[in-house]
């Protein structure tokens, strides 16, 4: 029986591998050829370094987060506090706190973009 002949298993299996690790070795070629392209574009649209479009991306991803993961009683102060603006001045302490809840959401959502 000859060693490497195509009906013993060893053959079969390294020759499966080699085509399974040439298909994975050309995808993730193309991948990083396409977030490389991707990041080249977004730098050349925005007018911006990767570094400065990197600090953006990261910053909507943590604001999204930070929204998602929001506490129910921030969003019903948040919706409350739009009554200071139907008043001329802030007067009580109650106004200072809508204040407080109001640039506690609102912060989160100008950081989305």
């Amino acid at each position: 029986k000859k060693p490497y002949s195509l009906n013993a298993p060893q053959f079969w299996f390294s020759s499966r591998q080699c085509c399974v690790d040439a298909m994975v070795f050309k995808l993730c070629s193309v991948l990083v050829v396409l977030v490389a392209a991707l990041i080249a574009g977004l730098c050349g649209v925005t007018q911006s370094s990767p570094g400065v479009l990197w600090y953006r991306v990261s910053t909507s991803l943590k604001a999204l987060r930070a929204l998602l993961t929001l506490p129910q009683k921030h969003i019903d102060d948040f919706l409350g506090s739009y009554v200071i603006f139907d008043k001329e001045s802030i007067q009580t302490s109650e106004d200072a706190q809508n204040i407080v809840n109001y640039y506690q959401v609102l912060n989160h959502l100008c950081a989305l973009g």
